[in-house]
């Protein structure tokens, strides 16, 4: 089946040679060897064994008349590899437009874009826009299913999720100071899908209407959107529930007097579910930055944020409250220095919950300096001194973070280029499962060489060691090795060879376990 497919691809990418550019034919072919070894494997992402993915896309243009353009692509997988793909076979992308300057038709593969609160979402269906006067000036619509995978619309796969399907609708009208735009959007659960009885899953009906704007005034620009949802919801076996819910937002920006100026400010409520748009619900949000160059050489800056989540009703005892500052000046050209470039920061951020469960202060103090050491070297020092309060627990942890890097440029003999990297690094982030803060430290070294002609090889090392606030430490041990090269046949084709081994180890050896990956990948287009 395999070698009927790469005839047939490479027979199509013939023909598409010969045709005047109307249909291309990109493919990318994965080559994978695996082995894992240590007692614990079984935690390993991969299997042993030998894989190859298959991943062609036919891309096909053509002109119609002197306004009508129409374009395809249909991008299958073929693979032995279930990580990739549990079927074995699946189309990736297929879709179609035929447009002109006034008239935009969609079908398959479709983004639908209508506002950040109402729709953002990829539907596998169909879309319509009509254009007045440009581009800026339309009416779109769109509608479609929710599926991932184009097999779940036509076959019954277990591991599919309830079947989704949904569109909306977006009118827009923009000028020289100002925008408008009115959108829809509809998302509706199939309740009677049997996925839904094996997976006991929460069905919703949901409609969202909001209007964005833009408003440019000078040096400033005013913009914002205000949405309202009302979303009927059916937890499985139980009764059905309907809810209510609204967000808005609100963003100033310009520079008066020389000042960059950013303010922003967002209300979602707790009934506002974001089932194809983007928010983040029961949260409120206050930010502003403020930035200002000095003379020539000074900038200095400034962010305050603030946010809340448990907005309503009973919750309003268990609120957190994040509370952020940031404080801080850049100097160019220090002690006559061209490419010195040193910042110093303080930052404070502050969690604390009115039921007193998380109370917590951080104080970080952030000093950068970049410099061109020599003609060919490039450095970068970063260190921060860390303050940490558990006001709820009564503790305190200091810590000292830092990154350290080199990077050195130059050409070599035999019109060889090389580029090298040597870093290492502390760092901090918070644990938001322990509420506490995990500390991480390594280093690592990497070295390219390349010629004209797109001959590349190099290596690379990395050390990790992460110190966990609870849980088990571990160690990572990365290493690679890795060849590339750009045939003179077909045109615009890449071959990489590469050798990746990965060794995770902990302070229970039965945990340990490393993974040895050799993969080949070859691009071409025809």
């Amino acid at each position: 089946m395999r070698t009927l497919f790469l005839l047939t691809v490479l027979t199509a990418g013939a023909h598409a040679q010969s045709a005047p550019k109307a249909l291309e034919l990109d493919n990318r072919t994965t080559l994978r060897f695996t082995q894992v070894t240590g007692a614990g494997r079984g935690a390993s992402f991969y299997r042993n064994g030998t894989f190859i993915i298959e991943e062609p896309a036919f891309l096909f243009r053509k002109s119609l008349s002197e306004d009508w353009r129409a374009g395809a692509e249909f991008r299958p997988r073929l693979t032995n590899d279930q990580l990739a793909d549990k079927k074995g076979m699946s189309i990736e992308t297929l879709s179609g437009e035929v447009k002109s300057s006034s008239h935009v038709f969609s079908l398959g593969d479709y983004f639908a874009v209508m506002s950040q609160y109402s729709m953002g979402q990829l539907l596998k269906g169909g879309a319509y826009q009509r254009n007045f006067r440009d581009e800026e000036n339309y009416v779109r619509v769109a509608a479609g299913s929710f599926d991932t995978q184009w097999e779940f619309l036509y076959k019954e796969d277990p591991t599919e999720p309830m079947d989704r399907y949904g569109g909306g609708a977006r009118a827009q009208l923009s000028r020289e100071k100002y925008r408008l735009g009115l959108n829809w959007a509809l998302v509706q659960d199939d309740k009677e899908d049997p996925i839904r009885r094996v997976n006991r899953d929460t069905a919703y009906h949901q409609n969202v209407g909001a209007f964005d704007w833009e408003y440019r005034l000078g040096l400033f620009t005013l913009d914002g959107e205000h949405a309202a949802a009302l979303t009927q919801t059916s937890p499985f076996g139980a009764a059905e529930a309907q809810t209510h819910g609204h967000a808005n937002r609100f963003r100033l920006q310009g520079t008066p007097l020389g000042t960059r100026l950013l303010a922003q400010f967002e209300n979602v409520s707790s009934g506002f579910v974001p089932l194809a748009g983007s928010a983040s619900q029961d949260r409120r949000r206050y930010t502003l930055q403020l930035s200002r160059r000095l003379r020539k050489v000074w900038q200095a800056f400034a962010k305050f944020s603030l946010s809340h989540d448990n907005l309503e009703g009973a919750q309003l005892r268990t609120r957190t409250t994040n509370t952020n500052y940031d404080l801080g000046a850049t100097r160019t050209k220090l002690f006559e220095r061209k490419e010195l470039e040193t910042s110093l920061t303080w930052r404070r951020s502050q969690t604390d919950t009115r039921n007193f469960t998380r109370d917590r202060t951080a104080d970080r103090l952030q000093l950068t300096v970049s410099d061109q050491l020599t003609k060919a070297v490039r450095g970068r020092l970063l260190f921060e001194p860390s303050f940490d309060r558990d006001h709820a627990r009564n503790t305190r942890a200091v810590n000292y973070l830092y990154e350290v890097r080199l990077s050195d440029r130059r050409r070599l003999p035999k019109s060889w280029s090389m580029n090298s990297t040597l870093s290492g690094r502390r760092r901090e982030t918070e644990n938001v499962v322990s509420l506490g803060y995990d500390l991480q430290s390594g280093a690592s070294a990497r070295v390219d060489f390349s010629k004209p002609g797109g001959l590349q090889t190099g290596a690379e090392l990395d050390f990790t060691d992460m110190n966990l606030y609870t849980g088990m430490d571990s160690r990572t041990t990365r290493a690679r090795a890795f060849v590339g090269m750009k045939p003179k046949w077909p045109a615009e084709s890449t071959v990489d060879l590469g050798y990746d081994l990965v060794h995770y180890g902990f302070s229970d050896a039965n945990k340990e376990y490393a993974e040895h990956l050799v993969k080949l990948n070859w691009n071409w287009r025809l």
